[in-house]
């Protein structure tokens, strides 16, 4: 697995790309450790590039992660989260990026990952996530 361990303590500030600190993949625990698969971030960049093209009028849109690694306890008072969840293996993110829909958002991602991972769509964001298998869903 190309999954790297941080300390929120430790890497919170450091930068994984040119836009995406440890710290906004911790879980919302207040949890120390961060599981972050190594590519995801990269991915997320891309995404991110792809809807400043298209959508930013020469000017770059922030990606939002809503939810990155999640603890296990954590992921548990959550609603609907699965057990198996790709956030408890520090594999996925929840985004959202202001001014760009999630059916674009969806377009970005598949663009980035076409023939694996998971592209889940919600009302408010989209799940992204780096599983060796093609899945797409509407939550």
């Amino acid at each position: 697995m190309d999954v790297k361990v941080y300390s929120l303590a430790a890497d919170g500030d450091k930068y994984l790309t040119p836009h995406f600190q440890v710290k906004e993949f911790r879980c919302r625990d207040g949890s120390d450790v961060v599981l972050i698969h190594e590519q995801l971030p990269w991915d997320l960049e891309s995404i991110r590039y792809q809807a400043s093209q298209e959508h930013g009028k020469g000017k770059e849109i922030p990606l939002i992660i809503n939810s990155g690694y999640r603890t296990v306890a954590y992921n548990s008072t959550l609603k609907n989260a699965s057990k198996h969840s790709q956030h408890l293996y520090g594999y996925a993110a929840d985004i959202h990026m202001p001014g760009v829909s999630i059916k674009d958002l969806k377009r970005y991602a598949r663009n980035v990952s076409p023939n694996h991972g998971g592209v889940g769509v919600y009302g408010s964001f989209l799940h992204f996530d780096k599983r060796e298998t093609k899945a797409d869903w509407t939550g």
